[in-house]
C-alpha cells in the first residue's frame, strides 16, 4: 500500500495555507456566503481554496491509500471543518453571484440555513450505481464499486455467445470471478463497503519517520490491519490493531525501556503487559483517558475469546473493530513531534 500519489502531500500543505487565508479574510462561513458576491477579496480566496480542495478530494479518492504520511496534525480537523461548514458556504455564495440581479430574492426563497441542511443531507447520501448512458468512467466518490463491477460482469455474461475467442475470454474471467466469490469466499460488495468505512490514517511526521527514515514496521502493521479488515479477516484485523496499539504506546508514549519492564522474584527482567503500559501512558498524558484504550483492547480480546469458543462474529464485533481503528487513529495523530 503506497503512502501517497506524487504531489499529494503538497496539496495538503497548499490547502492548509489557503484555508487559513480564507478564514482570516472571511471570518466565518455565513459571512462568506453573504458577502461572496460583494467582496472580490473573499471571492478570490474562496475560489483558490475550492480549486485546491477539489484537486485534493479527487486525488484522495483516486490515488490516496488508507494510510498517508507524513501529514500535518492540523490537516484532518481543518479538512472536516472545510467540508462541513465552508464548502457549502462557498457553493451558496457562488450560486447567489450567478444571479446578481436576483440575489436578494434568491436568498429569501432559499435561505442559507436551509441550503446548508440540504447540502449536508446530500453529501451523506449513499454511493450510487453508475449510469453508462452518462458516466464514462468509475468515480469512487459517487459510485458504488460493487454495482460498477456487476454492471460490466453482467454485460460480459450476455456477450459470451458472440464469438468463440471473445466468449472464451469472458467465460474464463467469469469463472475466475465466480471462484473468487463462491469458493475463496470474497464478498466484493463487503470489500467496497468496508473500504469506505475504514478510517483514513493521516500519519504525522513524528510517527511516520524517525531520523528521516520511514518507520516501515509500523506502516506495514497499519496497512495489514486495514487490508485484513477490508477483506473480511476480522480476527487478523484485531491482531494487527493490537500490534499497532502496542508499538505506538511503546515508541511514542512510554519511550524509556526501563519503564517497560519489571523485575521478578528471581531478579529476571520481564516485559510489562499492554494493559500496564496503557495505565502508565494515561497517567503521563491525561488526554489519553478519553480514548479508553484498555476498554477497546479488552473488547477485542473478548471477540477473540468468543471466536475460539466457536461463536460467530457479529455486526457489533465488526463495529468494535472500526472503533478500535478510530481510537488508534486518534492515538497516532496526538503524538507530539
Amino acid at each position: 500500500m503506497s503512502d501517497t500519489f506524487p504531489d499529494l502531500l503538497t496539496h495538503f500543505e497548499q490547502f492548509l495555507t489557503l484555508f487559513e487565508q480564507l478564514k482570516r479574510v472571511a471570518g466565518e462561513p455565513k459571512r462568506l456566503a453573504e458577502f461572496y458576491s460583494e467582496s472580490s477579496t473573499i471571492r478570490d480566496a474562496a475560489e483558490k481554496v475550492e480549486e485546491t480542495a477539489g484537486d485534493l478530494a479527487y486525488n484522495l479518492e483516486w490515488f490516496g491509500s488508507k494510510r498517508l504520511g507524513p501529514v500535518s496534525s492540523r490537516f484532518e480537523q481543518a479538512w472536516e471543518e472545510y467540508r462541513e461548514q465552508w464548502e457549502p458556504a462557498i457553493r451558496y455564495g457562488s450560486m447567489c453571484s450567478d444571479v446578481p440581479d436576483e440575489a436578494a430574492e434568491f436568498r429569501k426563497l432559499r435561505p442559507y440555513d436551509k441550503y446548508l441542511a440540504a447540502f449536508s443531507k446530500r453529501e451523506s447520501a449513499k454511493h450510487e450505481e453508475p449510469d453508462p448512458k452518462h458516466d464514462e468512467f468509475f468515480d469512487p466518490v459517487r459510485h458504488d464499486g460493487a454495482l460498477a463491477l456487476s454492471l460490466g460482469i453482467d454485460h460480459w455474461r450476455g456477450e459470451i455467445h458472440r464469438a468463440k475467442v471473445v466468449a472464451n475470454k469472458c467465460q474464463i474471467a467469469l469463472d475466475a470471478f465466480d471462484h473468487l466469490r463462491d469458493i475463496i469466499g470474497i464478498d466484493i460488495a463487503d470489500i467496497f463497503r468496508r473500504w469506505r468505512e475504514a478510517p483514513r490514517f493521516l500519519v504525522p511526521a513524528a510517527v511516520h519517520t524517525k531520523d528521516g527514515i520511514e518507520k516501515a514496521p509500523l506502516n506495514d502493521l497499519l496497512d495489514d490491519a486495514i487490508r485484513a479488515y477490508v477483506c473480511g479477516a476480522s480476527l487478523a484485523a484485531i491482531a494487527m490493531c493490537r500490534a499497532v496499539l502496542e508499538r505506538v504506546v511503546k515508541e511514542h508514549y512510554i519511550t524509556d525501556p526501563t519503564e517497560r519492564t519489571w523485575t521478578d522474584k528471581s531478579g529476571k527482567q520481564r516485559e510489562k503487559g499492554l494493559s500496564e503500559l496503557i495505565v502508565l501512558a494515561e497517567k503521563r498524558f491525561e488526554y489519553l483517558g478519553t480514548l479508553k484504550l484498555d476498554e477497546i483492547k479488552n473488547a477485542a480480546d473478548g471477540i477473540l475469546h468468543r471466536y475460539h469458543g466457536r461463536q460467530p462474529l457479529s455486526v457489533s464485533d465488526e463495529n468494535a473493530i472500526i472503533d478500535y481503528m478510530q481510537k488508534l487513529k486518534t492515538l497516532i495523530q496526538k503524538v507530539e513531534g
